[in-house]
């Protein structure tokens, strides 16, 4: 076994500090890269202001869900309803009802969010439109710009555990297409 000198603790210590450093300034360059990245659509965080204020949210239906995704300017809000409707189990999951997610989304700890806490692992929210916004977060969070809807939908592919799961989402935009 080798001696312990003080040479040898201080070179030690001065890794572990340039370590630290590094990974400290790197945190830094990630938590601002996210806020440039979210800053592209600043009006997306008055949203839930705005939505605070109204009186009383809005009945789920497929209807006001387009809509809504419409309105707040979601890229595709018609497949971004088509995945609500699948991961919820037409508005019926154990995760909706107790806690207003739509999409399945998992607690967030490193992008901005709408999330008011978790359940099981999963945001929660204080409505459904909430959610909604929350979705459009994590599309700004994951995506620089818009990207094409090949280019989402292949994203989502690569999201989803069940293989057959941009098929079934397509069957269900069919139907949410003829809806005003």
């Amino acid at each position: 076994m080798k001696k312990v000198t003080k040479e040898r603790i201080y070179f030690v210590l001065v890794l572990l500090s340039l370590a630290f450093a590094i990974s400290t300034v790197s945190w830094e360059i990630a938590r601002q890269a996210r806020e440039k990245r979210i800053e592209y659509q600043p009006s997306v965080f008055e949203m839930k202001e705005a939505q605070s204020e109204e009186k009383q949210p809005c009945e789920l239906n497929d209807s006001a869900l387009v809509s809504f995704l419409r309105e707040k300017g979601a890229w595709y809000p018609e497949l971004m309803a088509a995945q609500a409707k699948l991961e919820t189990g037409n508005y019926t999951s154990n995760i909706f009802m107790c806690s207003n997610n739509l999409f399945g989304m998992k607690a967030v700890t490193l992008r901005k969010t709408t999330q008011n806490g978790d359940f099981r692992g999963y945001g929660t929210y204080d409505s459904w439109m909430e959610s909604c916004i929350d979705r459009i977060l994590w599309d700004l969070h994951k995506f620089s710009e818009k990207p094409s809807y090949e280019d989402y939908t292949e994203k989502l592919r690569f999201y989803a555990e069940d293989e057959e799961y941009i098929e079934k989402l397509e069957k269900i935009v069919k139907t949410l297409k003829t809806l005003k």
